[in-house]
């Protein structure tokens, strides 16, 4: 292992998110203390003006109220928005800490580190260790569908899966091609799926309606 490789596999979570965590209320919370004794730590990368993150943080809220909250599980929002009002808009639906507005360099450091090529991203890493269980966190999530039980079986699923350090990640295998990572998102979110079903419904009351008038020509003829 070379010295660099050591270096990152050794990163503590203050190295990855800095000293400073904040709230929705803006109160400030030493790293180290908020992550103390947490076996599960979940970077969600995500913005208020991504429609993909609005639909699916109502999700992570639910996963993260109803299985992972008192599960040693901890949730820190990395935030992509453009200025501080959006930010604290969109952060005040989250019941977790996030990094600060400001601390820029760091989120884009983390962005390159871990490969976010796309929002909403979860990335999953062990607590104590800093090393990495999944990229596919979003999906995992969406795959409880609102279920407590299944939640919480993927909490102990998330913690029973080997830790690696990151140089040895394979941090975008897990995710699958663009479209089944859609698809997943797709059939993962209801509303998407009633929006799907209103627009088929639609077009075929179109077609219908065209066949008739179509009939009624050629009855005339």
């Amino acid at each position: 292992m070379s010295i660099k490789e050591e270096t990152i596999s050794k990163m503590s979570m203050e190295e990855y998110l800095g000293d400073t965590l904040v709230m929705p209320d803006g109160s400030k919370h030493k790293t180290a203390i908020v992550l103390n004794n947490c076996d599960i730590v979940a970077l969600y990368f995500s913005a208020s003006w991504c429609g993909p993150c609005q639909s699916f943080t109502p999700q992570l809220v639910d996963f993260y109220k109803n299985a992972a909250k008192n599960k040693s599980v901890q949730i820190i929002f990395i935030s992509s928005d453009r200025d501080q009002a959006s930010f604290m808009e969109y952060f005040k639906k989250m019941p977790w800490f996030a990094m600060p507005f400001d601390a820029s360099q760091i989120k884009n450091k983390l962005s390159q580190t871990f490969q976010i090529r796309g929002i909403p991203s979860l990335i999953v890493l062990d607590g104590k260790s800093g090393n990495f269980i999944t990229s596919d966190g979003r999906n995992d999530v969406i795959g409880v569908r609102g279920d407590e039980a299944k939640g919480k079986e993927l909490v102990q699923i998330w913690k029973s899966k080997e830790a690696v350090p990151l140089h040895e990640a394979n941090l975008s295998g897990d995710q699958g091609p663009w479209y089944m990572v859609w698809l997943k998102s797709v059939l993962g979110n209801p509303i998407y799926l009633i929006g799907i079903y209103y627009m088929i419904k639609s077009a075929l009351a179109k077609l219908n309606e065209m066949g008739k008038v179509d009939s009624g020509e050629n009855q005339d003829l």
